[in-house]
């Protein structure tokens, strides 16, 4: 048997910096739906996000979600709606397309400097969503991050290759990746 070691390089790296190209990062801030005192905010604050990111702007989550509710406020907007707010209401050109969210369309959306607006069901319960930055991936080692506004940064890991999933530190309940909004489906 030859051994290749001895004629060819291997291509791995011992150095961090040999493998830093596999991890890719938006490195959002953390934006509070205030989960003491309203209920269905996690959309709003998830946007507020993704705008200071992109924009640099500062949005409140409350004048977010009246925005779209006026002075009743505390309600869900559906994952469908995300891309005409962000659009319609802030510029931003995301869109949302019916299917599931890939680690591949993850990854070409942050490469470009784009967290990703994401939907997550809940394992016990799908018919609850829940709304969520993804602000970094790392598709060799089947991870993603994103950043929850009901209580900061997690870590989503992958069993199949194609289910990403967390556990919400606020309430111990696994959530599943869902849909998203994207910058970008198209490379």
């Amino acid at each position: 048997m030859c051994d290749l070691s001895k004629t060819a390089p291997l291509g791995y790296y011992t150095s961090p910096q040999g493998r830093a190209a596999n991890d890719y990062e938006c490195p959002v801030s953390y934006v509070s739906q205030l989960p003491n005192r309203y209920n269905n905010l996690c959309w709003a604050a998830t946007i507020s996000t993704i705008i200071e990111y992109v924009t640099g702007e500062e949005k409140d989550v409350i004048d977010i979600a009246k925005r779209q509710h006026g002075n009743d406020f505390d309600h869900p907007v559906g994952v469908s709606n995300i891309g005409k707010v962000l659009l319609m209401d802030y510029d931003l050109e995301y869109s949302y397309i019916n299917k599931l969210l890939t680690d591949v369309i993850v990854l070409r959306n942050i490469k470009t400097d784009y967290p990703v607006y994401a939907s997550f069901r809940y394992d016990e319960n799908p018919n609850v969503a829940h709304a969520g930055t993804i602000y970094g991936v790392n598709v060799i080692s089947g991870f993603m991050m994103v950043m929850d506004p009901s209580f900061g940064a997690a870590t989503m890991t992958t069993k199949d290759g194609t289910t990403y999933s967390y556990i919400c530190e606020r309430n111990g309940k696994v959530l599943n990746l869902y849909r998203g909004v994207c910058y970008s489906y198209n490379w």
